[in-house]
């Protein structure tokens, strides 16, 4: 398959699963300050956008594995150096929680932190090894 047909079969999944992510989000938060929704109703509406993400996160693998061998390396890297953000924020947070008593930092904002790492990580990484990617 080239890499542009790969390419949009990933979009075809990723934008529609980050729209209702979104929608969720913002649905349940305005759902629970309105208090039209509590207790169990909350549990069962929040695992739409949970639904949303792993969705994403099955998208992305299913892209990163039909990619030929160079542009998997550098969404590897990506992957890698977001992965890396997010374990560093929530070491180095959590202790600060822990020991220094810092304010809680709610683990969800991890979640947009490694949408923006691994989108600059991809970016910087492509541009550093060689340029744009290869259209077939």
């Amino acid at each position: 398959m080239q890499q542009k047909q790969i390419r949009h079969r990933y979009f075809k999944i990723f934008i529609p699963s980050m729209i209702v992510y979104v929608i969720g989000v913002f649905g349940i938060s305005f759902a629970e300050n309105y208090q039209w929704l509590s207790g169990i109703g909350l549990y069962i509406f929040a695992v739409i956008p949970v639904g949303a993400i792993l969705t994403w996160f099955w998208a992305q693998w299913r892209f990163i594995n039909e990619l030929d061998e160079y542009l998997k390396m550098i969404q590897m890297k990506a992957v890698m150096f977001a992965l890396a953000v997010i374990l560093s924020i929530a070491a180095s947070w959590g202790l600060l929680e822990m020991l220094a008593n810092a304010p809680k930092l709610e683990i969800f904002w991890l979640v947009p932190v490694g949408f923006i790492a691994f989108g600059l990580a991809q970016a910087v990484i492509q541009k550093l090894e060689n340029g744009a990617p290869n259209e077939e």
